[in-house]
């Protein structure tokens, strides 16, 4: 699969200003509350929340139909007072909360199944720099949790309850309090389960990798006289597949970007 395959949503928060964070493949854009500071991010620009009265929000973005879901953004928190909730959906049936938030100190992704709540935990986490927080969860299967594109812990699950169609940054799903002072960066929500390789290929080496992925690169092939994007590399080490996140040429010694971003 393609990095972009069941995408449902990604914000680049590249806006320099306002009060809206586009979402660039579908109509999910987000409204921020309590005017949020825009500043330089992982990739262009970012969004400061900076605690009681900031949020972003979208109150129609109902996720309760996917079997499977993965939450992928960067954070750079500066507080984990009030167990601060990073984001989170509402629940419209018992036990549909789903949220990635501060947990007595312990970042921790919620995921209800109906009757209870199951959780992953990835530990401390609150030195101020910037993260990759990947929250993913599949029936009949884990939710999980990674850093930095690195899995931290699962727990089973095999059902999931009804998530509402609030999707809220920033703050509790009753939108009344934990709320969070941190930046954010590069938020991104699939219908399906990243595998670890889509993972390491969004960290990527801890630049990040925005949306539309490598996609629409440098390279093509003249294939019965049409030219055609070259949309995927991979390169075979140790006899597997491994997708190539960026190709470089050096011209006049100076290295030029063929593929990727």
């Amino acid at each position: 699969m393609a990095l972009a395959d069941n995408i449902e949503a990604y914000y680049k928060i590249d806006e320099a200003s306002g009060d809206t964070a586009a979402d660039c493949v579908n109509s999910h854009d987000l409204t921020w509350s309590g005017s949020p500071t825009h500043m330089d991010g992982v990739i262009g620009k970012c969004v400061e929340l900076s605690g009681t009265g900031t949020k972003g929000k979208n109150s129609s973005f109902d996720q309760g139909g996917y079997d499977e879901v993965t939450w992928n953004f960067w954070l750079y928190p500066f507080s984990q007072e009030g167990s601060p909730v990073y984001i989170t959906t509402n629940e419209d049936a018992s036990y549909g909360f789903r949220a990635c938030q501060s947990d007595s100190g312990t970042l921790t992704f919620f995921f209800g199944n109906g009757s209870t709540i199951k959780s992953a935990t990835a530990g401390a986490m609150w030195s101020k720099s910037w993260k990759m927080i990947t929250c993913t969860a599949k029936k009949d299967d884990y939710i999980k949790i990674y850093v930095n594109g690195v899995p931290q812990n699962l727990t089973a699950i095999t059902t999931f309850g009804n998530s509402g169609a609030n999707f809220l940054i920033g703050i509790a799903y009753s939108e009344a309090g934990q709320n969070a002072y941190a930046r954010y960066d590069e938020i991104g929500v699939w219908s399906r389960a990243l595998s670890q390789d889509e993972i390491t290929q969004l960290y990527n080496s801890g630049n990040g990798l925005q949306y539309p992925f490598t996609t629409g690169t440098n390279i093509k092939l003249n294939i019965g006289d049409s030219w055609k994007d070259v949309s995927e590399m991979k390169i075979n080490i140790g006899d597997s597949w491994k997708s190539v996140v960026k190709a470089q040429v050096n011209i006049g010694d100076v290295w030029k970007t063929i593929f990727g971003t």
